[in-house]
């Protein structure tokens, strides 16, 4: 206020009356927008996004008076003030279309429903086929007959639509793709008969066919034997016989020979002399058709051929020229004979095969003398034997030669049977003949008698003993035998005369019984103690077989070499006693045992597994049986068992109560295959799960991380020795207004692990908000408070395990802000610096007169990057640091810095601009990528746009 008036206005304008003059008022009309971004700073009604009139006037100051009016053609009118709103040129008062830039007065017409020229017709110089106002190219129905053209077949012809009359031509009228419809089409072809050449359609035309309506009838056609002139060549016959020649071929002629008999009654239609009827002559013609030839003829065999022509007429199958009798059927050459007086075969003799014992002319069967001994047969009593008549002389014989019925006559005959001696096989007649009788002379003795205990062999059968006793087997039954058991010694001697083995001074045998009659301890109810069971085992000591044991005790072995033990004997099953069962076993010996029954480890227990202590006849003492090995003191049952191959406690296993993944025979301590996946456990990563059989690679696998803004884990699975992690940080994101800076991409980092199978991996996505370690964006001031802000830098996307970091890809730095949200055409904030690589990328400078925020250092190896320039501005953008970006600076109005990204080491904030100079924030620089000590690893900058990701995978 220099002449201290208390104003500075004094003259200076003041267009806003807040008694700051315009010159020095950044604001001269009050509307709350600096003048420097007002487009009418002394107008309160116009400045940036103020309501926009359809006029023009730029109201909202973007440079534009279109806004959200219509604008047809796209230029820098609206169509509401627009003498031209399709910009075709044609003002609008010609234009009869002015919202078609493509239809104005003289403009080329296309064929369709538009009149792009505005002459009032459609048509034009396209073609009109109907007439109408549609030219043909857009008409439904070009020959306007009322069919549309896609069911017309003939659009072209108003007389040619569906349902159309039909006349019989070749034009389709009704469009029902046939030329015939009702009219008559014999070929069933494509062309009624009015208008087709071969109607038939056997390649004869019509005017040369004889019937043109059936296709088997035409000019040289093949013909079948009928009534019909197949060929057109005016005949029937052609090639067939017409035996009667009248024009009518046999086939179908129904008399042949002209005889004036159908051939159905003329048995020989093709020769006019025979018929029925006709006069028969003796031949082999059956004139008359009756069937026969023989008629009135003679026919003695009746076999239809008269005998004036058969050569056999009594049908014996014998020639009259060789028949002794040929009116006799029976009799011919070779005919069968019978004993008769007819010489039935034509051989000149009645004897034939007949007997004829006396050689005469006449067989025996007629013969009233056959043997010719001059008795006749009625009385002689053999007449085949001319030596037997009546009163023949008589032989001892079996022969009645003098026939009176008696063949003993004064010959000798004992048993009065008729029979002389002489012939009589069975003279005492006891049914027995004489060539097995031993007497026949005797009638009681015969083959089969009863037999009598006497010195007569009474059933002759060499044998006086037959079914008595007789002990010593000398022919002599024991009732005749003065020494019955053949020992040499007499009955009245001997103390036992039915066992031959039995007398004074016998030799003792092992059989049972004593057999010395004289020894001192003789009874003959007992036995010497070498033949006695004392044990009750059925053996006895004394050596001897089954065939020679007469004693009264059940005996079944003998050599007992222990009667006192009815377990020990000859043969007996070996027991688990302790001592040798079987007196035939090849080791026996009564002071020891078989080797399974001998304790040789002192471990108390024997091999065999019968042990019962009820039995145990050993010299030791022992505790059980079942040693599995009898050598090793360590080993037998109840032993302490051992997680090995040995079978120590003897229970044929050698699981116990060890562990068994695999319910095989071993334990896992000893399998090679605890899971039995057919992978040995040295080179199963799971040798306890059998569904886990890869090696050490493991089953191939991967998982995607996705963005969640939290922490994520993964456990490494069974098998997997190795994992490949891939990572990517997270894009910075963008300003938030028009003229923006663009967030920088994320980083990607990649490398082996090694890892163990159950180990815990921590997996942290970073997110284009700033989550894990992005810079926040800065913000913009205003007078009203908080203005627009610039974008966080991108999160950085990690991986830890045990709480170490593994791996890190950095995320990108985000974008700065311009002054205002569509506002100067040439301030636009920095885009963020790239995330990644062993350096984040830098940040750009905000645009303009250079005095633009300036962009974030990216992160490196070691350090944070430097926050960008910063213009007087609060807060201060701040630098990076180990796992996170800085924060971008604020700025005036909406102008701010980006944040830096986050990576090992984040980048620096984006840095606000100058008041009123350079109006746009800086980007962020971008965050570092860090490897670690993973094997084969690398990084790439800026490659991921968006939210982070990360991708575990193994076994590939």
């Amino acid at each position: 206020d220099s002449d201290c008036d208390n104003s500075i206005v004094d003259e200076d304008t003041d267009t806003d009356g807040d008694l700051e003059p315009d010159c020095v008022d950044i604001d001269d009309d009050g509307d709350l927008f600096p003048d420097v971004v007002d487009c009418e700073p002394t107008n309160d009604q116009h400045y940036p996004n103020a309501p926009e009139s359809c006029d023009s006037v730029d109201g909202d100051c973007d440079g534009s008076l279109v806004d959200e009016f219509p604008n047809l053609d796209g230029d820098d009118e609206p169509d509401c003030i627009d003498s031209d709103v399709d910009g075709d040129g044609d003002p609008g008062f010609n234009d009869c279309n002015d919202a078609d830039a493509s239809v104005y007065a003289g403009a080329p017409e296309a064929c369709d429903l538009v009149d792009s020229d505005c002459d009032g017709s459609l048509v034009d110089e396209h073609a009109n086929l109907d007439g109408d106002d549609e030219p043909d190219c857009i008409d439904l129905d070009d020959d306007n007959d009322l069919d549309p053209d896609t069911s017309d077949c003939n659009d072209a012809d108003p007389t040619v639509y569906t349902g159309a009359a039909e006349a019989c031509d070749s034009v389709d009228s009704d469009c029902d793709g046939s030329l015939v419809d009702e009219d008559s089409n014999f070929d069933g072809d494509s062309e009624p008969d009015c208008v087709d050449a071969d109607d038939d359609n056997d390649l004869d035309l019509d005017i040369d066919d004889c019937n043109d309506s059936d296709s088997t009838i035409y000019t040289g056609a093949p013909e079948a034997c009928d009534l019909v002139d197949s060929d057109c060549d005016l005949s029937f016959v052609d090639e067939f016989t017409d035996t009667d020649g009248d024009l009518d071929p046999d086939c179908t002629d129904s008399d042949d020979d002209g005889d004036i008999f159908p051939d159905v009654v003329d048995c020989d239609p093709t020769d006019p002399d025979i018929y029925p009827l006709a006069p028969e002559s003796c031949d082999t013609v059956d004139s008359n058709c009756d069937g026969s030839l023989a008629d009135d003829f003679s026919d003695v065999d009746g076999d239809d051929e008269p005998d004036c022509i058969d050569e056999d007429d009594d049908g014996d199958n014998d020639p009259d020229v060789t028949d002794c009798d040929d009116a006799d059927p029976a009799v011919y050459t070779g005919a069968p004979e019978a004993c008769d007086s007819v010489d039935a075969d034509c051989d000149s003799s009645l004897v034939d095969e007949f007997a004829n014992l006396d050689g005469d002319s006449e067989p025996d069967c007629i013969d009233v003398d056959d043997d010719g001994d001059e008795d006749p047969e009625t009385t002689d009593c053999d007449d085949q034997d001319p030596t037997v008549f009546t009163g023949a002389p008589e032989s001892c014989d079996s022969i009645d030669s003098n026939c009176n019925s008696s063949l003993a006559d004064d010959f000798s005959d004992l048993d009065g049977d008729d029979e002389p001696d002489c012939i009589d096989p069975d003279d005492d007649g006891d049914n027995d003949p004489d060539v097995t009788d031993c007497d026949d002379q005797d009638s009681d003795v015969f083959t089969g008698a009863p037999e009598s205990c006497d010195s007569v062999d009474s059933n002759c059968n060499g044998s006086l003993v037959d079914d008595f006793d007789n002990l010593d087997g000398d022919e002599e039954p024991d009732c005749i035998d003065a020494d019955a058991d053949g020992d040499s010694v007499t009955q009245d001697s001997d103390c036992d005369d039915a066992d031959a083995t039995v007398f004074p001074g016998a030799p003792e045998l092992c059989d049972g019984i004593y057999n010395d009659c004289s020894a001192s301890g003789y009874s003959a109810s007992s036995a010497p103690v070498a033949e006695s069971d004392d044990d009750g085992d059925q053996f006895v000591e004394c050596a001897s077989d089954a065939a020679s044991w007469v004693g009264s005790s059940l005996v079944t072995g003998w050599g007992d070499c222990d009667d006192g033990d009815p377990s020990v004997f000859s043969g007996a099953v070996e027991l688990c006693d302790g001592q040798f069962n079987d007196c035939d076993a090849t080791a026996y010996d009564p002071s020891s045992a078989p080797d399974d029954e001998l304790d040789l480890d002192d471990d108390d227990f024997v091999a065999c597994i019968e042990y019962s202590a009820s039995i145990w006849s050993g010299d030791v003492q022992v505790v059980g049986g079942g040693d599995c090995d009898p050598d090793d003191i360590s080993i037998h049952p109840g032993a302490s068992e051992l997680c090995d191959n040995i079978d120590s406690d003897c229970d044929l296993s050698l699981i116990d109560e060890f562990l068994n993944s695999d319910t095989d025979t071993l334990p896992n301590c000893v399998d090679p295959d605890d899971d039995d996946d057919g992978v040995l456990d040295d080179d199963d990563c799971a040798p306890l799960d059998p569904t886990v059989d890869t090696g050490a690679g493991g089953d191939p696998g991967s998982q995607l991380f996705a963005y969640t803004g939290g922490t994520q884990t993964l456990v490494v699975p069974d098998c997997v020795t190795t994992v490949t992690l891939e990572l990517w940080g997270a894009q910075g994101s963008d300003g938030n207004d028009t003229d923006r800076g663009i967030g920088g991409q994320g980083g990607y980092a990649t490398g082996n692990l090694g890892v163990q199978p159950g180990q815990l991996l921590t997996i942290t996505v970073g997110g284009q908000g700033g989550y894990n370690g992005g810079g926040s964006g800065g913000i913009g001031q205003s007078e009203g408070g908080l203005g627009g802000s610039a974008g966080s830098g991108g999160g950085a996307s990690t991986v830890h395990r045990d709480g170490t970091l593994l791996v890190v890809a950095g995320g990108g730095g985000g974008g700065g802000n311009s002054y205002y949200n569509g506002g100067f055409c040439c301030d636009t904030g920095g885009d963020g610096g790239p995330g990644g690589g062993p350096d984040g990328g830098n940040g750009l400078v905000g645009s303009n007169d250079g005095m633009g925020g300036g962009g974030g250092v990216g992160g490196s190896q070691s350090s944070g990057g430097t926050a960008g320039v910063e213009y007087n501005n609060t807060p201060e953008p701040t630098s990076g640091s180990q796992g996170s970006g800085g924060d971008g600076g604020g700025g005036f109005y909406h102008t701010a810095g980006g944040g830096g990204g986050g990576g090992y080491y984040g980048g620096g904030g984006g840095g606000g601009p100058s008041w009123g100079s350079g109006r746009a924030g800086g980007g962020g620089g971008g965050g570092s990528s860090w490897l670690g000590s993973l094997a084969n690893a690398s990084t790439q900058t800026g490659v991921r746009s968006g939210e982070g990701q990360v991708t575990i995978s193994w076994g590939n």
